[in-house]
Parts: C-alpha cells; structure tokens; sequence
C-alpha cells in the first residue's frame, strides 16, 4: 500500500515543482492512508472535530450545513483538491458543516499533526502542499464570492463554465442546494434555460 500511495503522490505533484525524493516519499506515505468512501458517507461531520487532510483522487464532495428550512452547499471539492473542515482541524474545534461524499470518492488521507508539520517546514512536500493550500484558498474564494452575489442563471453559469464534471456527475438535489433553489425549481429553471 505504502507503494502504491507513493506513486499516487509522485503523479499528484506533477507540475508543482516539488521535488521530493523517493525515500522521503516512501517515508511520508508509510504515515498516510489510502480512504474510500461510498455515495452519501459523511467523510467529516459537524459533530467531531477534524484530524486530516484528504487529497481527492476521484469523486466529488461538497460542504454542507443546515439551515432551519433547507440544506446549503457552500462549496464542492473535486478531484486534485485538498478537502478538509479546516476551521475544525486548525482550531480543534467542532466544524460548522459535514463534508459529504457526492459520488464514491478515493481520496489519501493525512493526519494533521503530519500535514502542519510538512507544510510548515518541508522544503519538499511542503511546497506541493502550500500550493495546493493556497489553490484550494482561491477556489473557496470563488465559491464564497459567487454564492453571496449572484442570482440563480450566474451561480449555474458558474458551475457550468469552471466545473462541467460537478454538473454532470452530482445529482441535481446537490446542484439545487448548491444553487439555493429545491429540486423542483432546479427543475423548471433548466427547463425554461433550454427552452429559450
């Protein structure tokens, strides 16, 4: 399995610039884990406090909370991403929302303690996961800025532009919660979208 994690990581930082030796690679993926997770699991849940990091392989997830009415989507995370409750994880706090797998997702998973330390002061590893941080940042960014400021045909243009495979791969229910609408509305939206 250590192996076979190594190569995964060897293929994910492609194009990062991060050079890591394999021994040192072979010694990082000795502590991490190799995580699966079916349709509808709750990968982190609002009820416990956060203690990894997963880089998503395959799959998506989303961020979800509920409101008293309705479930929001804040945000979904795809293949490449690094998917955490990172409020929960940094603060050791309880997290505001569950991370639910959408689709199965395979994911590597590493322990906090072991990510901090390596973003903190790797020189190697470290690099791959600071861009990768600082990726994820801007995407959250992005999802933030769209969700508070546009209406429903700009929020669905979004998706639509930036994250085909969410469109066509997530069940419509995500979509409409994502989008702040209930199924049915989704529904009737699309409609009149591809009837004009």
């Amino acid at each position: 399995m250590t192996t076979q994690i190594a190569q995964i990581l060897q293929k994910q930082m492609q194009g990062y610039e991060a050079s890591v030796s394999e021994d040192e690679l072979m010694e990082l993926s000795q502590q991490f884990s190799l995580k699966t997770f079916a349709k509808r699991d709750i990968v982190f849940s609002q009820t416990e406090v956060c203690q990894e990091v997963l880089i998503v392989l395959e799959g998506i997830l989303a961020s979800e909370f509920a409101q008293p009415d309705k479930t929001v989507i804040s945000r979904f995370f795809r293949s490449g991403n690094l998917c955490s409750n990172l409020v929960s994880v940094i603060q050791q706090t309880l997290a505001s929302d569950n991370i639910i797998a959408i689709t199965p997702v395979t994911s590597i998973a590493l322990p906090y303690p072991l990510f901090l330390k390596c973003y903190l002061h790797s020189s190697t590893f470290g690099i791959f996961l600071r861009k990768k941080l600082l990726e994820n940042m801007v995407e959250a960014k992005h999802f933030i800025s769209i969700k508070t400021i546009s209406d429903t045909e700009t929020k669905y243009q979004f998706l639509e532009n930036n994250y085909p495979q969410i469109i066509r791969d997530t069940p419509s229910k995500y979509i409409a919660n994502f989008l702040g609408i209930t199924p049915e509305a989704l529904s009737r939206f699309l409609a009149r979208r591809y009837k004009s």
